[in-house]
């Protein structure tokens, strides 16, 4: 794939895009070579980029010239890029509109949902896109059920579960910060539907060492188990 044909792709799948979230170049899927390290997403006004290894020398200032002239038409205020590949995860904004407010809250769409998320500042937005397709699977099964979320992180399984109809979610997590942010989120939503009806439990338990604490709220119709691809000690 040339630089031409991945400016191609991510345009046209930003043109057939709306507000709400969605990955619109998913690069690690192995599908695009040359590009396998690179990742694009839409949080409505904003396109975020995340590179997992070094770019060519050349690479972001041929996307500044080709792609962000393109963006202001699509409803997009900001191109931030994401260096996940260096220590810390270190971010900047390669384009903006002069409207533009980088410190200001953001959140990622889905349909009335809304979540927390930070752009820059940490690894991870606080929203994985890539895990759309298990929402909508939880979406369709979750009325009245009790349903344990298991390294539940900011918690967007259980916003949607909640949506849904669940009648309990339990979530547990050993980042205090993290189960915070989903607190913050399932209170953006809790006047939606039959989220007003679902009860929320929040454990921050090392799940390796606190099955009975977290077994005991159970039993449970539903389990999510989302885990890191690594986490030291497990």
């Amino acid at each position: 794939m040339s630089m031409r044909e991945f400016i191609e792709t991510v345009t046209t799948a930003l043109a057939r895009s709306t507000v709400d979230a969605k990955r619109l170049f998913h690069g690690r899927g192995q599908c695009y070579p040359g590009f396998e390290h690179i990742t694009v997403d839409r949080y409505g006004d904003v396109l975020w980029l995340t590179l997992f290894r070094a770019p060519e020398e050349s690479f972001l200032t041929q996307l500044e010239q080709g792609l962000c002239p393109q963006l202001a038409g699509h409803g997009i205020f900001a191109l931030g890029v994401s260096h996940r590949y260096q220590q810390g995860a270190p971010s900047e904004w390669l384009w903006q509109r002069p409207a533009f407010e980088p410190e200001a809250q953001r959140y990622a769409q889905r349909g009335q949902l809304r979540f927390a998320i930070q752009l820059g500042g940490r690894q991870n937005t606080g929203f994985f896109l890539d895990m759309e397709p298990g929402r909508q699977w939880l979406e369709q099964r979750a009325q009245g059920k009790r349903v344990l979320n298991l390294f539940a992180y900011t918690c967007a399984f259980s916003v949607v579960a909640a949506a849904a109809g669940a009648a309990e979610v339990v979530n547990v997590d050993m980042a205090r910060g993290a189960l915070k942010t989903g607190q913050k989120n399932q209170q953006l939503n809790a006047q939606l539907g039959p989220s007003s009806r679902c009860k929320q439990r929040y454990l921050a338990e090392n799940i390796l060492k606190s099955w009975g604490r977290i077994r005991r709220p159970g039993p449970y119709d539903i389990l999510i188990i989302d885990p890191p691809s690594y986490q030291k000690g497990s």
